[in-house]
């Protein structure tokens, strides 16, 4: 994401959360430059991220099965104030495949970057910028009391 060069041009780049692998104010720096080298001129980049100022820690659960196989995933956000500018993903995946237990585990650290971190990486890589943010799309799987806004950052090439 950060040096992919396809030597190819677009009318829109999109770049989902996975904007969230970048923990450093570099990474994302170079994330963005990316993909603004990929757009022609006036092309959109559209990058749905989140913010330190809306990040809550929270829960989520998600289950489903298919095919005989039962899968339950629990997952804990956490932003932890010994480590600035990341926050923590951990997931539990519980999976039942006949009548069989098992359980595995996974814990990511994951960039968050503040508002004005993001409005100076979209301004220096020269984009224009416009935010939106989604409150309640994840709301069916939170726990408890929890938050999971997340922003569209949509940004346009001059």
């Amino acid at each position: 994401m950060r040096t992919l060069r396809l030597n190819r041009q677009f009318d829109a780049v999109v770049i989902p959360d996975s904007i969230d692998y970048m923990v450093s104010p570099d990474d994302l720096r170079k994330a963005i430059q990316t993909a603004v080298e990929h757009l022609k001129t006036d092309g959109v980049l559209l990058v749905v991220g989140k913010t330190e100022e809306t990040f809550k820690n929270n829960n989520f659960a998600y289950t489903g099965e298919k095919d005989g196989v039962h899968v339950t995933l629990l997952e804990n956000n956490y932003a932890s104030p010994f480590r600035p500018n990341t926050y923590e993903a951990t997931f539990v995946f519980l999976i039942r495949q006949q009548g069989e237990l098992t359980v595995h585990t996974d814990h990511q650290v994951l960039g968050l970057f503040s508002q004005a971190t993001w409005e100076k990486v979209f301004d220096d890589s020269k984009l224009t910028m416009q935010k939106t943010i989604l409150n309640s799309t994840y709301d069916d799987y939170l726990l408890g009391d929890g938050e999971y806004p997340v922003t569209v950052f949509v940004g346009q090439k001059a």
